[in-house]
């Protein structure tokens, strides 16, 4: 998809016609892949295959993931020294004060969700991930999947959420 300007494409399960891909990347032909994860089973393939993974799930959904993406990189009997970045994928807003990171992060939330499920609305299709990404900004940070705040707020949040879900 990201060697074309429009992506035209059919396996079993997906199908793609004429997709525009409106950024085109600087690294040539593709920057580092990231495969977002969102199951365990999904990660078989991207152990296989040696790439990054993130999951942007709660840390009920992504621990369990990023857990068996090393399980299947040790699997295959690749060093664990080569293990690719295992990451999570959280929404983050840094300001002067807790209060004013959160007035930001509020305001640019809804526009951010909008553009996330652009391609579905515009495709008519029902977003896939609607029954586990609240619509709200007080819905992530609930869920632990944004923080808006200080450095240190931040920091902190940061640092409990890669030791929870063994993100490295």
């Amino acid at each position: 998809a990201l060697t074309s300007r429009f992506l035209d494409f059919r396996s079993e399960h997906f199908e793609f016609r004429h997709v525009e891909m409106t950024m085109r990347p600087l690294q040539q032909p593709h920057p580092p892949l990231w495969y977002g994860i969102a199951n365990p089973d999904s990660t078989v393939w991207a152990a296989a295959h040696d790439v990054n993974v993130i999951s942007l799930m709660p840390l009920a959904v992504a621990a369990p993931c990023l857990k068996r993406y090393r399980e299947e990189w040790a699997k295959l009997g690749k060093p664990a020294e080569r293990l690719p970045a295992v990451g999570l994928l959280r929404h983050i807003v840094v300001a002067d004060t807790d209060a004013e990171a959160e007035r930001l992060a509020r305001r640019a939330f809804a526009k951010w969700r909008a553009s996330f499920t652009d391609l579905w609305e515009r495709s008519q299709v029902p977003f896939p991930l609607e029954h586990l990404l609240p619509r709200e900004w007080d819905g992530y940070v609930k869920q632990g999947l944004a923080v808006a705040g200080t450095p240190q707020t931040v920091r902190e949040f940061l640092a409990d959420q890669t030791l929870a879900a063994g993100a490295n």
